[in-house]
């Protein structure tokens, strides 16, 4: 299985702070996002078990407080209920590791596009995170779950020269 990292710049205050960053320090947070995870050469993101939603809880009721300001739609009423529906990566390593197969099994995806902000949580817990993903359930999902028996690479065009098979 091949993890996708991806770091996006938010546009929104600092969950824990309310404070909205300047722009050019949200460009450097997502540089430093994309070298933090080419440096541990991994792509996604987790949190360990007990500690994460403690941990996401005020990130999580700091969205919810942002959303229900400003009228807009509230999906999950709970962290709770976020970690167990929402496709958030939160958890145990196994408890990451069982959330991913079951959309393997809906979905049969062999490519994981996981969120890689440390959205709310200091540069040591982020790394934390990234690095027990990286070092504990990535593995298992690469073992577990390996990629189709064909070659990854571009789509080339036909070309007028090239007969056509039929």
């Amino acid at each position: 299985m091949k993890f996708l990292a991806i770091t996006l710049i938010v546009h929104r205050p600092d969950p824990i702070t309310g404070v909205q960053k300047p722009t050019h320090d949200r460009f450097r947070e997502v540089l430093d996002n994309a070298l933090l995870a080419e440096e541990l050469g991994f792509d996604g993101f987790g949190v360990g078990e007990r500690e994460a939603l403690a941990l996401y809880r005020p990130i999580f009721e700091s969205t919810l407080a942002f959303l229900k300001q400003f009228g807009l739609p509230v999906v999950f009423e709970s962290v709770e209920d976020f970690v167990e529906r929402s496709s958030a990566l939160i958890g145990s390593p196994q408890q990451i590791v069982d959330k991913v197969h079951r959309y393997h099994e809906q979905f049969g995806h062999t490519v994981l596009r996981v969120h890689a902000d440390a959205s709310g949580l200091t540069r040591a817990q982020h790394r934390a995170s990234l690095e027990l993903f990286q070092s504990e359930a990535a593995p298992e999902l690469r073992r577990q779950i390996p990629d189709p028996p064909f070659t990854w690479g571009p789509v080339l065009p036909v070309t007028e020269e090239e007969p056509a098979h039929v």
